[in-house]
């Protein structure tokens, strides 16, 4: 092996950070400390994904001031592609305005508590949970014990909204597809609605007690007011994404 090719392996490290990305279309170095040792500093992540960024291994896109996040990059597209994963180019490009939250917050949710929960990819939900159609694999989904939870991020709108459409999102699945009954009559499907304040979830929570839902579906309404955060910073200035790459291990300038 060439001294060019072994600089670009992945460590263990290196390859769960990439595999993140992959999972979540995107990560933002703040959340990326669990997979560093403890008492790293957030210096010490921003060098690693600048490293990574010159390697070809993810892009950098710069949004609200100084911050930015990470996509897939070319290397780790054609790693994946080597690995029979055909990617779509667009995994390299920056997140859409309602890609970008759900995304972020989907991770934080899943790096909550004490341990990491993977988004299943849409392989292992083929192999693993055949009641979920093909048409929901892009959907974040999550194992937890014997359960499969589907994460649903609350952008805003109206609690009355939003636990109607889940009472006619499950009824049609149930009708549409039998594997997908029986898992829900099973009780072995969570939906995680993540929402930006208290009185939202139980607003959200008083109304989805009010619905008749078919099956044993549970739910969970969990709050992050670093939801509201983002409201009101996306309110300010839209969300500016740029291209970058990093000037030095710690941050980014423009390409």
């Amino acid at each position: 092996m060439s001294h060019t090719n072994a600089h670009l392996r992945l460590s263990p490290r290196d390859e769960r950070i990439v595999d993140c990305v992959y999972r979540f279309d995107a990560a933002w170095p703040e959340l990326l400390r669990p997979f560093f040792p403890p008492l790293r500093s957030l210096s010490g992540v921003h060098k690693v994904l600048a490293r990574l960024v010159c390697q070809g291994w993810l892009r950098q896109y710069r949004y609200q001031a100084r911050r930015y996040y990470v996509t897939l990059g070319s290397r780790a597209v054609a790693h994946f592609a080597d690995r029979g994963l055909e990617l779509s180019p667009r995994r390299m490009q920056p997140l859409g305005p309602r890609q970008h939250p759900t995304s972020l917050f989907t991770l934080r949710h899943c790096l909550s508590g004490d341990r990491y929960r993977p988004r299943l990819t849409p392989q292992e939900l083929a192999d693993r949970w055949p009641a979920i159609a093909p048409a929901d694999h892009r959907r974040a989904f999550y194992e937890q014990q014997a359960r499969l939870v589907l994460v649903d991020i609350d952008l805003g709108g109206d609690a009355a909204y939003r636990a109607r459409k889940w009472r006619r999102s499950l009824r049609r699945r149930r009708d549409q597809r039998s594997e997908f009954r029986v898992l829900t009559d099973a009780g072995r499907l969570q939906i995680a609605i993540i929402t930006a304040t208290p009185e939202q979830a139980e607003a959200i929570t008083a109304e989805l007690a009010e619905q008749t839902v078919a099956g044993r579906t549970t739910f969970a309404v969990c709050v992050d007011d670093q939801l509201l955060h983002w409201r009101a910073a996306s309110r300010q200035s839209a969300p500016r994404q740029t291209a970058t790459l990093p000037t030095r291990p710690g941050g980014p300038r423009h390409a």
